[in-house]
């Protein structure tokens, strides 16, 4: 008996989640939208931003302590981070995916954007969950405890639990 195939198989979450953000931006350049709130508009646009500002970190940072070959892909880490902007998010590229969905309904907020936005971040958090669980098969013990020490988004909860040992 063959088991049957789930749309997990045929596309990753996160693949979905990023495809579904790429659409949503690419209809906010070609369409026209007027917003009827601007302080929602400039609201979104800073969250775009800081989205811009945060999506390379992780890169340079991967890149750095991942014990990478050369020219290997930033993703290809075979030691696991904890160092950098790791050291307060597990997650800090989904995180810019999440708040560029964040923004961009925020920028148009209307009803197709904001659709948009929530259906691409469902995707990104289902996508992270699945990646949770292949990081714990390829570190085992040492991603658990990293998973107990750092949480998935919240830098400031990380700073709170530093503060609250001290």
């Amino acid at each position: 008996m063959t088991k049957e195939k789930s749309w997990k198989d045929i596309i990753s979450a996160l693949a979905l989640g990023e495809l579904l953000l790429s659409a949503n931006i690419l209809q906010n350049v070609l369409i026209t939208h007027e917003p009827k709130i601007a302080a929602l508009k400039i609201a979104g646009l800073l969250t775009f931003l800081i989205a811009v500002i945060l999506w390379p970190i992780p890169y340079f940072t991967l890149r750095k302590y991942g014990n990478i070959s050369s020219n290997g892909s930033y993703m290809a880490t075979t030691k696991l981070v904890d160092k950098g902007i790791y050291r307060i998010i597990r997650h800090p590229q989904y995180l810019s995916f999440i708040l560029l969905n964040i923004g961009v309904g925020l920028i148009n907020h209307n009803i197709f954007s904001v659709s948009l936005s929530l259906t691409s971040i469902f995707f990104i958090l289902v996508g992270i969950k699945d990646e949770e669980q292949q990081l714990v098969n390829q570190f085992g013990a040492d991603y658990v405890d990293y998973m107990k020490k750092v949480p998935s988004f919240s830098p400031l909860r990380t700073l709170f639990r530093s503060t609250s040992k001290k």
